[in-house]
């Protein structure tokens, strides 16, 4: 995948053991290494780059978990009716470009524990990420609904500090 700018490029990593990254490489002004997501558990479509090349995002789908938890939402089918969690099925990874500043977010919806979310792992990564505008990010959920999320603002540099 080349960034619109032709910049970038981002080399997929397939494990074949349902692993899932890539490596960043800088094509200009000269080529070279400068990053990118290690490969992670889940099923992940190539990273997607902004329109102008300074974001790249990448959507790991990886199995539903309670949030702060990191447990099967199977684990509490015995907690009782009318109970409510939220389940986390993926992780959106973004990346700033040049300055390389991370951020991350699990990606879940809150249902009741009674529920039967498998019904929506056959949901892919594949064409669920893309651009709005060059710093908001629309991702299309399991039940075909599209949440847009903006990026957080770059850092502003300064001579003396960074805001």
């Amino acid at each position: 995948m080349v960034s619109p700018d032709e910049r970038y490029l981002a080399l997929v990593i397939d494990s074949g053991r349902s692993e899932h990254g890539y490596e960043l490489f800088q094509m200009q002004p000269t080529f070279a290494h400068i990053g990118g997501l290690a490969p992670a558990a889940g099923k992940a479509s190539a990273p997607v780059f902004s329109p102008r090349g300074d974001w790249v995002v990448s959507f790991v789908a990886d199995g539903f978990r309670v949030r702060g938890t990191g447990g099967h939402f199977t684990d509490l089918f015995a907690k009782g009716p009318g109970v409510r969690v939220m389940l986390d099925w993926a992780r959106l990874h973004v990346l700033h470009l040049p300055d390389g500043v991370w951020h991350g977010a699990d990606v879940g919806v809150e249902m009741p524990v009674s529920a039967y979310p498998h019904e929506y792992m056959d949901w892919g990564t594949e064409g669920a990420v893309r651009f709005s505008a060059d710093d908001v990010v629309v991702l299309r959920m399991p039940w075909q609904a599209e949440v847009a999320v903006p990026l957080p603002p770059p850092a502003v540099i300064t001579a003396d500090r960074r805001i």
